[in-house]
């Protein structure tokens, strides 16, 4: 199948699962204003560990490619996890919390093995493999990073949003260059097997993130 209808069937049979992202608990409750700011604080920690990680995992991927088109892929995506960084500790600050609390932060499994899962496929996945996987993965993310940033400023006061912003979108321009990518490697059930597995991670930090900071028992499995 060609590389732009393989992209399309796979979102088609994603949307259910996407639609569990795009509507969680956690993004319900935040926009409403209703989760304590406690969560906000939990997700900021969560999310240094995470992209503390996956930008060193995204250099991997990068030193693994085979021609300059997946050099500039990956590179991007690295210095936007770099700067992302950054861009977390200043929202940090801004929600009282320090580089040190960061550092110490306990890592909830559940939340941060998203990053886990982009660990291993820096390592053994191909770079067709990897940036598909991204391309499914970045713009439903993306689209929850706009819905905590606008909320983040109206329900909690939190002006340093642009670790979110940068998150947002649009993805359209990285998403052709991640198609000319993926176009040799194609493998459908390869492809469709890690685009499946990382949305249940992303799900998966949702619902660990949210069940922690509500304390209630997470729930296996998450999808048949």
């Amino acid at each position: 199948m060609e590389a732009h209808n393989l992209l399309k069937s796979i979102r088609r049979e994603l949307e259910p699962l996407n639609r569990e992202i795009l509507n969680h608990p956690f993004i319900r409750e935040v926009t409403a204003g209703t989760l304590p700011f406690q969560a906000i604080q939990e997700f900021v920690k969560q999310q240094y560990y995470i992209v503390y990680h996956d930008v060193r995992s995204i250099a991997y991927m990068a030193s693994k490619t085979k021609n300059l088109g997946e050099l500039d892929f990956f590179t991007k995506l690295y210095q936007g996890d770099y700067q992302a960084i950054h861009n977390l500790l200043r929202m940090a600050e801004n929600v009282g919390l320090k580089i040190v609390e960061l550092e110490a932060a306990k890592p909830i499994p559940e939340a941060v093995a998203y990053t886990h899962y982009l660990a291993w496929l820096a390592h053994y996945a191909n770079p067709g493999e990897q940036a598909f996987a991204l391309i499914v993965n970045l713009p439903v993310w993306g689209e929850n990073c706009l819905k905590l940033s606008e909320a983040l400023k109206t329900k909690y006061n939190v002006k340093e949003t642009a670790f979110l912003d940068a998150f947002a979108g649009p993805y359209d321009t990285l998403e052709e260059e991640a198609l000319k990518i993926i176009k040799p490697y194609i493998a459908e059930e390869k492809f469709r097997n890690v685009a499946l597995t990382i949305q249940h991670y992303e799900y998966l930090f949702w619902e660990g993130l949210y069940r922690y900071v509500k304390k209630l028992k997470l729930k296996f499995p998450i999808f048949s």
